[in-house]
């Protein structure tokens, strides 16, 4: 299968190997590194794995996420799936899902300890839930996890 994943910070890089030792073509884009969001176009799901720090008023500030939705859907055209890692609040799948018009965004949330996220995401992924109302988008996702969880 080929995935995307955008931003290799601690979940990115776990969930890119992870996905890698699962045999997935993966490709990925950081704004650190020299690669594009077009580069993952070609991809069947894309993960998001980026900030979403407290704003001032204490809540996710997943601005970084929505901007990234809005080139992948509006810019690009994107039509496949949209998996979110981020940590985000309950209702922020279903907002994006409502003002993009796409029910191929979903949540597929990570608990990752930073020290071991990718022996976490390898070999202690006991449970993988997946935020959708689309049965094609949680089939997608449940099959690109493989055999994580156990």
């Amino acid at each position: 299968m080929k995935i995307g994943i955008v931003g290799l910070g601690i979940v990115g890089s776990a969930v890119k190997h992870g996905f890698e030792k699962l045999g997935h073509q993966v490709r990925s884009h950081d704004i650190k590194l020299e690669t594009r969001l077009e580069d993952l176009l070609d991809s069947e799901i894309i993960y998001l794995c980026v900030p979403t720090p407290q704003n001032e008023t204490g809540k996710c500030d997943t601005s970084i996420i929505e901007s990234i939705v809005e080139e992948l859907i509006e810019t690009h055209l994107f039509t496949g799936i949209i998996a979110l890692k981020s940590t985000v609040e309950p209702g922020t799948t279903q907002r994006l899902q409502n003002e993009f018009g796409s029910r191929m965004i979903c949540h597929v949330p990570e608990f990752l300890r930073e020290r071991v996220a990718i022996a976490d995401f390898i070999e202690n992924h006991d449970i993988c839930i997946i935020g959708t109302g689309s049965d094609e988008v949680f089939e997608t996702v449940k099959e690109s996890h493989g055999h994580y969880p156990k």
